[in-house]
């Protein structure tokens, strides 16, 4: 472990902009902290989208396009809030991945989901940890050699497997019962749920509670 004092020599300064690619930089980027950062947040918005379309594919495998509601308008209105609501802003995103009722595994191909639980486990949950920590040198005035090449593979295996579930997810849409198009009114109402549940961006004069 890296103690705190030597992980201060990695400074905000680092962080420029126009700071040039100097040769030593082309054969040793994981010296700069700068490109490490930048990456790793790059990194992190790939895998955040590997989280929204593993959330999105819950919703969709586990839904029931047949179930009819006899609860008032408004009742389903905020039932429909809810589920989106825990599906995309409670919990771990791997969570839900092994349960019996609300799992995946009896949903989607076995490699698919076999390659999602590998992901969550080898890539995503280290990332979103203790990284930056573990991957720094013992005087901590730089990161590990590799660091930079596994942010990249991690950055590509997630936008990989976020197209799989997308298609997945719709592959199961696709067997749903064909039903007329909802009224404007109705879609308009849906897109406001879905931005305030998976968002979090509330409509003027609405404020989360």
């Amino acid at each position: 472990m890296v103690k705190a004092s030597k992980m201060a020599t990695i400074k905000a300064s680092d962080l420029d902009p126009d700071m040039p690619i100097s040769p030593e930089l082309r054969t040793d980027p994981d010296a700069s902290a700068q490109w490490v950062l930048l990456l790793y947040g790059a990194t992190m918005q790939q895998v955040q989208g590997f989280e929204f379309a593993l959330r999105w594919l819950y919703l969709v495998a586990n839904a029931d396009p047949e179930k009819v509601s006899n609860a008032s308008l408004k009742r389903q209105w905020f039932n429909t809030f809810t589920k989106v609501s825990r599906a995309f802003q409670a919990g771990s995103v791997g969570m839900r991945l092994k349960d019996r009722d609300k799992g995946l595994k009896q949903h989607i191909p076995e490699s698919l989901y076999n390659e999602i639980d590998g992901f969550i486990q080898r890539r995503r949950n280290p990332l979103a940890h203790n990284f930056l920590i573990q991957h720094l040198s013992e005087d901590g005035t730089r990161y590990t050699r590799g660091t930079i090449l596994e942010l990249l593979e991690t950055s590509i295996e997630a936008g990989k497997l976020t197209k799989q579930m997308q298609a997945c997810a719709d592959q199961i849409r696709q067997r749903w019962p064909r039903q007329p198009d909802p009224p404007a009114e109705v879609l308009e109402m849906a897109e406001t749920i879905g931005r305030m549940a998976m968002l979090r961006q509330f409509p003027p004069g609405i404020r989360p509670s």
